[in-house]
């Protein structure tokens, strides 16, 4: 019996025999909430009874993929190359739940990053100037993922070009 339906009502019969028996119970297709179940046992006697009480489960399916929010990038998009600059990004992750993988894939190679209270950070170095496409890919203890891409644009740093005419600056009349 339980009250998966609504109604508290018989759902499986089993046959078994002896004086002692462990028997599984299966059910599919469960929504989430709370339900309540018991056996009415009857013996060779033909006395038949419930459990003194019955008994409770809770079905609770994480159907909900991780979230993302507050991503920041430093320096910010577009950012003008300088040799050897540090670049940070980071997101923060949330999950009903609990998060089980958190990486960033950047410019078509997936890296681990760096969880602070939920703030998950990504460092790299050294970049030429061009389009750096980024992808942040999070999948939580319940098998759900989820992914937000973004682009990152370095230029190139304008080029001091001094001209000078017989070591001066000004213009030179001939």
């Amino acid at each position: 019996y339980h009250n998966i339906s609504g109604s508290f009502i018989a759902n499986q019969t089993i046959g078994i025999t002896g004086l002692q028996n462990q028997t599984n119970f299966t059910t599919a297709n469960l929504q989430n909430g709370n339900y309540k179940w018991n056996c009415f046992v009857c013996n060779y006697l033909n006395a038949c009874d419930f459990a003194s009480q019955n008994n409770t489960f809770t079905i609770n399916i994480d159907n909900t993929p991780p979230t993302f929010s507050l991503q920041n990038e430093n320096p910010m998009s577009p950012a003008t190359y300088l040799p050897n600059q540090f670049y940070r990004f980071n997101i923060t992750i949330t999950d009903n739940l609990g998060l089980s993988t958190v990486l960033i894939e950047f410019n078509s190679q997936n890296y681990t990053v760096i969880n602070v209270s939920s703030i998950h950070v990504f460092n790299i170095s050294d970049l030429a100037a061009g389009n750096y496409l980024y992808r942040w890919i999070a999948n939580d203890t319940a098998g759900n993922s989820n992914s937000t891409s973004s682009i990152y644009t370095i230029t190139q740093a304008d080029s001091l070009l001094q001209l000078l005419l017989n070591n001066s600056e000004s213009n030179i009349t001939i």
